[in-house]
């Protein structure tokens, strides 16, 4: 559990400091759509240990 808050504390960093841009650039959009993905990642395998039965989808990066 203690592993999955840290790398969810992680992505959540990634994703504010994203914020404070303002132009979007493929790089930055494709960074951002990653972290993204690897977060629901990180959620969706949570879940599965824990015996949730609701899911994420992860969308196509």
């Amino acid at each position: 559990l203690t592993t999955d808050i840290a790398a969810i504390g992680e992505i959540k960093t990634e994703t504010e400091t994203t914020r404070f841009y303002v132009d979007y650039d493929d790089l930055m959009l494709s960074l951002l759509k990653e972290a993204a993905k690897k977060m629901i990642n990180t959620c969706n395998e949570y879940q599965k240990r824990h015996g949730k039965k609701t899911l994420f989808e992860v969308p196509e990066v």
